[in-house]
């Protein structure tokens, strides 16, 4: 038996799915296996953490924190010289190179982990005569070897479960994904293997929801049925959450409606408006599928959370002009934008695993009206803009109070300070004045 610490990169209240897969498989093997996030309070002063043989690093989808990532390895070593570090996951996986070079980890693994790291842990040497390398998984596993740890959660106070029904994307061409990176092919399990789990959650950790990890969840819509009416069957009555993409919302419609009032969320990567722009991405649908699927859920009654990659490294003024007035003409789509994700596209990540924060002026005036979510990503060409100083001082102030009087509407419209109606109108009024000012920056270039 050896004592494995796995450590979550990225802090959320619903745990990391490619963590809860490391940890249920090493448990098979009866090893001794504890949990940690890499931002908590306290954790260098953690005996549990301290004393463990084997380090674990798992990144996620959105965060590799390459830094963060080195600096606990470096201060961990200091403690425990004898210690055997790993990084895993999405970004690790899609940076495999940087990951290598920056953190000090003897193992970065590119793919799944499991079984991968079983393999490590029985053959590790000492870590003095290990030579770091990347290790490439051959992902060729059951998927139902791949069980969710009910205890695998650091931080989940809304008795939140991750699951899967199936692994991998049907469609696995976007050009920013990591996950597609990560489990190749679909694999899929049998339903009454989901619902077991299902039942286990609710059982043990009284689950509230289960949010199903599945990269495309509606690419059956039969199975789709199948899971609702297994769960009806079983008196099953928690929420659901997944993600999806617009082309399968649009053929699933009709399931959709019968069961909306179970699903407490559907995550939709729209990435974007424009059919540009999803071209570039090789998103493999059309704006007007995009508009399709998201109005479709709002007229279901169905809250949805969407993914946007407002501008990538070739996005232009008159594109920012184009998205402004989209949500423009769209004012409905602003509350859905206040929870939105804005997705990085992953040329803006530098070797440390961090966003570069260039200015937050700037990245304010690349999201347009999307700036409700605060993300240092922003447009190669206003970047430069900046840089080299060829915006005034006067564009400079003028965006920046025009950002702070669009995020003091928001938190008034999500803390319920002023209606709907007024708030929509607000919103609406100062979406034409952001577009005069990126005007504004478009003459100044």
């Amino acid at each position: 038996m050896s004592y494995i610490s796995l450590i979550q990169v990225q802090k959320t209240n619903y745990g990391c799915i490619e963590l809860s897969f490391i940890s249920s498989f090493l448990k098979r093997y009866s090893h001794n296996v504890k949990y940690f996030i890499l931002k908590q309070k306290n954790l260098f002063e953690n005996a549990n953490y301290l004393k463990s043989q084997y380090f674990i690093f798992v990144t996620s989808e959105c965060e590799g924190n390459f830094e963060g990532i080195s600096n606990a390895i470096n201060f961990t070593r200091i403690k425990n010289p004898d210690a055997v570090f790993i990084v895993a996951g999405p970004m690790a996986t899609l940076h495999s190179d940087e990951a290598l070079r920056y953190t000090g980890a003897h193992y970065i693994i590119k793919g799944s982990a499991v079984p991968t790291v079983q393999s490590i842990v029985e053959n590790s040497t000492n870590p003095a005569e290990i030579k770091p390398g990347i290790i490439h998984s051959v992902n060729e596993y059951n998927i139902d070897l791949l069980q969710i740890d009910p205890e695998a959660y650091p931080d989940n106070s809304l008795r939140r479960y991750n699951l899967v029904q199936t692994l991998g994307c049907n469609y696995a061409r976007c050009n920013f994904c990591p996950l597609k990176l990560m489990y190749l092919g679909v694999k899929v399990r049998p339903v009454h293997n989901v619902i077991n789990d299902m039942k286990n959650l609710a059982l043990r950790k009284n689950a509230e929801s289960f949010m199903f990890r599945d990269q495309n969840f509606l690419a059956n819509p039969k199975r789709f049925f199948e899971l609702n009416s297994s769960m009806d069957a079983e008196g099953l009555k928690q929420k659901i959450i997944f993600a999806a993409r617009a082309d399968s919302i649009i053929k699933s419609l009709h399931y959709l409606e019968m069961y909306a009032n179970r699903i407490e969320n559907v995550q939709i990567g729209i990435e974007s408006f424009l059919d540009i722009q999803l071209e570039r991405y090789n998103k493999g649908v059309l704006a007007y599928q995009n508009y399709q699927a998201v109005n479709s859920l709002i007229k279901l009654g169905i809250p949805t959370y969407i993914f946007l990659i407002i501008a990538d490294n070739k996005s232009t003024i008159e594109e920012l002009l184009e998205v402004s007035n989209i949500f423009k003409v769209n004012p409905h789509f602003v509350l859905l934008l206040a929870s939105a994700r804005l997705r990085y596209y992953h040329e803006y990540e530098n070797e440390k695993g961090e966003y570069e924060d260039y200015m937050k002026l700037c990245q304010k005036a690349l999201e347009g009206i999307a700036a409700l979510n605060v993300s240092p990503l922003m447009s190669g060409t206003l970047k430069r803009f900046f840089e080299e100083k060829q915006i005034s001082e006067n564009s400079k102030k003028v965006i920046a109070e025009w950002f702070d009087d669009l995020n003091n509407l928001i938190l008034q419209l999500k803390c319920r300070i002023i209606d709907y109606d007024s708030g929509i109108a607000k919103v609406n009024e100062m979406s034409q004045e952001i577009a005069s000012v990126l005007q504004t920056l478009y003459k100044e270039r």
